[in-house]
């Protein structure tokens, strides 16, 4: 079983630690679509995993989609503005919200894309079901004890997993029959002890998608489907 890593932790601090010397909001294109960044939101500009799952992403046409953890709202707005899409996104930063909110409105999909203030599941409505379910995971581990400096360390390590296990939890509630539940992972990220959830939980985890990026020493992202079994 893999460990709490100090270099991993520090490697992401220090990626945070450069999003946040941007002292005002700012422009960023991904695949060739404009979004509105903030500072204090988890930015493609420096989190380059966003850009490599968009290029790869298996996206459906004309479903419904729901993204835990959306941030900016790349993924959001791909969803929509690619593939029509109706589109429910939720993030714990209201910095996040108001970013999806304001891309959604640049790139005229507004009327595709509800964004809400959320944690997890929490603000999903009575009944409310999804086609896909995605979340990018905070994948960096850090022990159930950490304590996070900030909300924007949140977008990037979970303690002991604790909110993964509930998102996998939770998550077949909001799905309809025929549908898919998504999550991202990366090579910083403890696979063993991420595995060891679904495993208990009765999903069978595959993997659909990895690229990596050769100049942050190969660091891999992936893309895995979880099948209920």
């Amino acid at each position: 079983m893999s460990t709490f890593s100090d270099y991993k932790l520090n490697f992401a601090k220090e990626v945070l630690k450069q999003s946040q010397a941007e002292k005002e909001p700012y422009f960023i294109e991904v695949c060739g679509v404009k979004f509105f960044a903030h500072p204090q939101v988890f930015s493609p500009k420096y989190f380059k995993n966003t850009e490599l799952m968009i290029s790869q992403f298996p996206f459906r046409e004309g479903e419904s989609f729901l993204e835990i953890g959306c941030g900016i709202g790349v993924t959001t707005v791909f969803a929509a503005l690619h593939h029509d899409n109706s589109v429910v996104c939720g993030d714990i930063n209201p910095h996040a919200v108001e970013c999806v909110k304001r891309n959604a409105e640049i790139n005229g999909v507004s009327h595709l894309v509800d964004a809400r203030l959320t944690d997890l599941f929490s603000a999903m409505k009575n009944g409310e079901q999804f086609d896909t379910i995605y979340w990018d995971l905070p994948f960096v581990y850090v022990p159930e004890d950490y304590r996070l400096n900030s909300i924007l360390e949140k977008a990037v390590c979970d303690p002991g997993y604790i909110k993964i296990r509930e998102f996998l939890e939770q998550a077949p509630d909001y799905l309809n029959e025929n549908s898919r539940l998504l999550i991202g992972f990366g090579s910083n990220g403890e696979f063993d002890i991420l595995k060891s959830i679904p495993d208990e939980l009765g999903y069978e985890i595959e993997k659909i998608v990895q690229e990596s990026i050769p100049d942050r020493g190969g660091l891999s992202y992936m893309l895995f489907d979880l099948i209920k079994i």
